[in-house]
């Protein structure tokens, strides 16, 4: 559940993992057997060598959503599309199946705790999910799938271009742990739970997660010790630049015993990379949870607001990183539970519309996932113990592969290892230095893809607007 050594304990089983796919459930059982009904597509693997530096990629975007798995999202159009693995029906834990069911657009509010997302996992099993709080009889909440029709931006960009169907949370962890890890590569100890407010100190604006948050969240410096509460922040070296410089849990001034550990932001840095980060919600500022970031020249020029994005764009002026992460410009486009999907899809298709009318589309490449599971059903198990729920990844780039999917197992730090690939970047630690790099997912000899995506909007009704606004998500109120 943790990742300690900087990603030592786990390399081994990374680089084998990264050479083969997956076993896929590809049995139909009857109804009340154990085990999913999958789509009849094996995984396969694309054999490709490693991302270099003389591919014709000179910007990467990543967006960043929230909180679906692949089955949610995906599964459906894989089963009727006979491309990907997808599933079609659950596994419960008294050994019966259950047909996953078409999603409301209003997603539901499922427990996606770490505990959660162990006991859904269940071992390797994956029939956990109707114990899990949110999900059980009689709606079932979390056994449901999106038709196509309901995510038409997504499905057509899955379609046109290449799809990751062996994509995996790093960890079973939260919102503020997987952002965190996306940029260090591992946790650096932290639990990855949502950090929580203290009575020792001042209380600042409860959407703030980070070193400006006067927030804590668990930490353990190894796997053995007992968890401690912490400032939801990586410290600068001494363990300073947390609230704790003026607030300590004893009443006075003391140092983090988290490592300060280096990012790929500082790596990009170092080789004189740009990168921004688009957002509209500030507790998903990754630079916030970063000392050594936030509060920095680098927090007040490479934070900006989502809109920006496409203004970057538009004017050829895109850095070589972008991260996308939730909140965009009409409203709640995150597609985290209690949100539209709909609206999050609209915005997807809008960004990826403004992405291709750049000047520089023709040396773009856009990686489109969710940062954790949500908690919604998927049937593929983690085949490294550690890692978390199977993900949507859908690739978008003039050299992706049309049409095609990729299963060669990862996790969202094959992006970082794509990244670094790329540009020539060290490694931040052993994990992306051995993670595989979606490599597969391209094929830069081929003619640039061409086709001009028209992206689609998708209209909620007056009903659904008001509930949303009488039952939203607020990122200070989300436990999970």
């Amino acid at each position: 559940m943790f990742a300690y050594g900087r990603g030592a304990p786990r390399i081994a089983v990374l680089a084998a993992v990264g050479a083969i796919a997956a076993t896929a459930v590809l049995a139909a059982p009857a109804t009340g057997t154990a085990g999913p009904i999958a789509s009849p597509v094996a995984p396969t693997v694309v054999r490709a060598a490693p991302i270099t530096t003389s591919a014709p990629i000179k910007h990467v975007v990543l967006v960043y959503q929230e909180n679906h798995t692949f089955d949610n999202v995906l599964g459906k159009l894989c089963v009727q599309d006979h491309r990907c693995d997808g599933a079609t029906s659950a596994a419960l834990r008294d050994g019966g199946t259950r047909q996953l069911t078409q999603a409301a657009d209003k997603i539901p509010n499922v427990s996606h705790s770490t505990k959660t997302q162990q006991n859904a996992i269940d071992g390797g099993r994956m029939d956990g999910f109707d114990h899990i709080p949110g999900c059980g009889a009689p709606g079932y909440a979390c056994l449901t799938e999106f038709d196509p029709t309901q995510i038409p931006n997504l499905a057509a960009l899955a379609r046109q271009y290449t799809i990751s169907d062996r994509t995996f949370q790093m960890d079973r962890v939260l919102s503020w742990g997987a952002h965190l890890e996306l940029v260090t590569t591992d946790l650096d100890g932290f639990a990855g739970e949502i950090p929580k407010a203290v009575s020792y100190a001042p209380k600042t604006a409860s959407k703030f997660w980070g070193c400006n948050g006067n927030k804590v969240t668990g930490w353990r410096p190894t796997p053995a010790a007992a968890e401690q509460m912490v400032p939801a922040c990586v410290p600068d070296p001494g363990g300073t630049g947390t609230f704790w410089d003026s607030f300590g849990p004893n009443g006075h001034p003391q140092a983090s015993p988290v490592a300060s550990v280096p990012t790929v932001l500082d790596h990009l840095n170092d080789a004189g990379k740009s990168w921004r980060m688009y957002l509209t919600q500030e507790g998903f500022d990754i630079c916030s949870y970063l000392a050594k970031c936030h509060g920095s020249t680098q927090q007040t020029t490479n934070v900006l607001k989502t809109t920006q994005i496409l203004d970057d764009a538009a004017k050829g002026a895109l850095p070589d990183l972008s991260i996308v992460l939730p909140g965009g410009p009409t409203g709640n486009t995150s597609q985290h539970n209690q949100t539209s999907m709909a609206v999050g899809d609209n915005w997807i298709g809008q960004l990826v519309a403004g992405l291709q009318r750049s000047p520089e589309w023709g040396s773009t490449a856009v990686f489109i996932t969710y940062d954790d599971c949500g908690c919604f059903y998927d049937h593929v198990p983690p085949p490294v113990t550690q890692w978390g729920l199977r993900v949507p990844m859908v690739i978008v780039s003039p050299y992706a592969r049309a049409g095609q999917t990729d299963s060669t197992p990862t996790t969202f730090v094959g992006m970082m290892t794509f990244l670094e690939h790329l540009f020539g970047l060290p490694a931040v630690t052993a994990t992306d230095r051995d993670s595989y790099d979606y490599a597969g997912s391209f094929d830069f000899s081929q003619v640039p893809i061409s086709t001009i995506f028209r992206p689609a909007v998708t209209a909620i009704s007056a009903a659904e607007a008001r509930q949303l606004a009488n039952d939203p998500w607020r990122e200070e109120d989300d436990p999970t």
